[in-house]
């Protein structure tokens, strides 16, 4: 396939762009245009979302022309052409300005990936917008003890620069001694899919099916199969023979109850971890509904340093859910300051202790 291909669930980090893009570069018109004409064409040859028309770019855009003319910067650019995107009503899709574009974005910034020939190397699948803050670093794994027999692991983020595979299995080799594990995935907006895999590892048995990935090929397959049309992608996942699954136990299997922290900056690779747990660990939810933002994307360079970030395919859990704009309800909601963040912690422990 040429170049190896990462596969990330989150927010993606962009390569720098060009010094004559950064800052508040004035675009002329036909920089606009060249901008413009490879959204239309990455679209219509990339992007895809069971039951969305992407064909509509060309009419949104003519409707949202003011916006985009009287826009100078690149930033005002971007901000322009978002919302004509934002009408196609799925996450995943937006265009980068190059000052974004140089720089990570916190809360599940995958980074150092390699470019590809048709885009980049690798693959996002999760949040774009929730999660941390553009330009500010996530801090690392945490475990704190509650008691002598309860432990509150906290995961910030899956991705590639911060999520450190020695330290989840250094910490989870500690909470073993537990029979209770809080698993604290609040405002973590995705990341990297082999580092969701690996802290799955850690509570599902290797070969647990969690759930399927439904894009252009899976649908078009089916279609030929079946003889149906305009599939959903929960009906198509039900029909796939190759579901996702846990690759392997980096260490032994957490044997307690486990409670997952959810609020709205969890995000794709969190949302899946706490959908999998949930389903095939009977672990309970605990705080506010999470982000519901789960599609697989790309992003792809454009013109004047700009990239645009694609929706490829949809996540259906193995129990036949889309994530996609269906948040998770938690069982036990907790809601209250964004500061108080213990009153989640106390409510999931009392749970895991009453035996949910």
């Amino acid at each position: 396939m040429g170049v190896a291909r990462r596969w990330v669930i989150a927010l993606a980090v962009v390569a720098a762009a060009s010094p004559a893009s950064l800052g508040q570069t004035t675009l002329t018109p036909e920089a606009k245009e060249a901008v413009l004409g490879r959204v239309g064409a990455t679209l219509a040859s990339r992007a895809f979302v069971t039951g969305v028309d992407f064909s509509r770019w060309g009419e949104w855009r003519e409707e949202g022309a003011g916006a985009i003319e009287r826009a100078e910067t690149p930033a005002a650019f971007a901000r322009a052409v978002n919302g004509v995107l934002r009408r196609f009503g799925v996450s995943h899709l937006r265009l980068i300005a190059p000052t974004a574009a140089a720089r990570p974005a916190g809360g599940g910034a995958p980074g150092h990936e390699r470019e590809g020939g048709s885009g980049r190397s690798s693959w996002v699948f999760g949040s774009t917008e929730v999660g941390g803050v553009e330009g500010v670093g996530v801090e690392g794994e945490t475990l704190e003890w509650l008691d002598e027999g309860c432990v509150v692991l906290r995961v910030p983020t899956f991705d590639a620069e911060s999520y450190s595979r020695e330290n989840v299995e250094r910490l989870m080799s500690e909470a073993g001694r537990a029979g209770y594990l809080i698993l604290d995935l609040r405002n973590n907006g995705g990341g990297e899919v082999r580092s969701m895999n690996h802290l799955l590892g850690m509570f599902l048995r290797s070969g647990t099916a969690i759930g399927a990935y439904v894009g252009r090929r899976q649908v078009e397959a089916f279609e030929r199969e079946t003889g149906e049309r305009e599939a959903d992608a929960v009906r198509v996942a039900g029909w796939m023979r190759r579901p996702y699954t846990v690759l392997r136990n980096p260490g032994p299997v957490y044997g307690g109850k486990v409670a997952v922290l959810i609020n709205r900056g969890s995000a794709s690779a969190s949302e899946i971890v706490a959908a999998a747990l949930r389903d095939h660990a009977g672990a309970a939810l605990v705080g506010s509904r999470s982000a519901g933002q789960v599609l697989l994307s790309n992003q792809f360079p454009l013109a004047e340093g700009f990239r645009l970030q694609v929706p490829l395919s949809d996540y259906v859990t193995r129990r036949g859910v889309r994530l996609e704009g269906s948040p998770l309800v938690p069982h036990v909601v907790v809601e209250g300051p964004a500061g108080d963040r213990l009153r989640a912690v106390r409510a999931a422990a009392e749970l895991l202790r009453s035996g949910l």
